[in-house]
């Protein structure tokens, strides 16, 4: 069974240890794969919001060409081993989160064109839940706007951010947004929660 550890204001996603479920975070729009839960993803509190915001830590890897990290079924390669595959077959770098999921980098640096981006995938997002779960449109707005506000405030703040989505052909999708840590190799990422699609596996 899922165990979702509270501390502080955060709910970390954790599985049972005599479980093999993984949950999968789909774009609720596209239902493109963004990530799952082994990057350790918290619920954390936006504004007023409780557990508005999906926020994880990634950092640089290289993985195989055409492999995935074993450690997402419980693998556990040996660093030669590894180093052989990746003289076979070459390999592909960048943040965990986006090689795993084949993700692409779009340019929302601007705080025009993320807000325009955003009010898109919004659109489609109430379409979707007045459809089929009206009850949280409310929920919804409230997060949005909040989320929307927090990262608005790390564009106009000059914060090193990149943007991330589904590699679908749809025009609107879910960004994933990632501030960059100091050292170059990693990051925090932001997601809005009700935007997304929880699938367990």
């Amino acid at each position: 069974s899922i165990v979702d550890q509270v501390v502080h204001n955060f709910v970390i996603v954790t599985r049972s240890s005599s479980s093999s479920i993984m949950i999968l975070f789909r774009d609720r729009i596209t239902g493109d794969e963004l990530f799952t839960d082994a990057v350790r993803p918290q619920f954390k509190d936006c504004g007023d919001c409780c557990g508005a915001m999906v926020v994880f830590l990634s950092k640089m890897v290289q993985r195989a060409a055409g492999g995935i990290d074993e450690s997402l079924i419980g693998g556990n390669k040996s660093a030669e081993e590894a180093e052989e595959q990746l003289e076979d077959g070459g390999s592909k770098s960048g943040f965990d989160f986006v090689v795993d999921n084949g993700l692409d980098e779009v340019d929302l640096n601007k705080k025009k064109d993320f807000q325009l981006a955003f009010k898109g995938c919004m659109k489609k997002l109430l379409a979707d839940y007045t459809a089929n779960d009206a009850s949280k449109v409310p929920e919804l707005k409230k997060a949005a706007m909040a989320y929307m506000a927090h990262i608005v405030k790390l564009i106009e703040d000059k914060k090193d951010l990149s943007f991330f989505v589904g590699s679908s052909d749809n025009e609107d999708k879910v960004p994933c947004v990632m501030e960059w840590n100091d050292d170059g190799v990693s990051g925090t990422v932001y997601a809005l929660r009700l935007a997304l699609k929880e699938e367990k596996l």
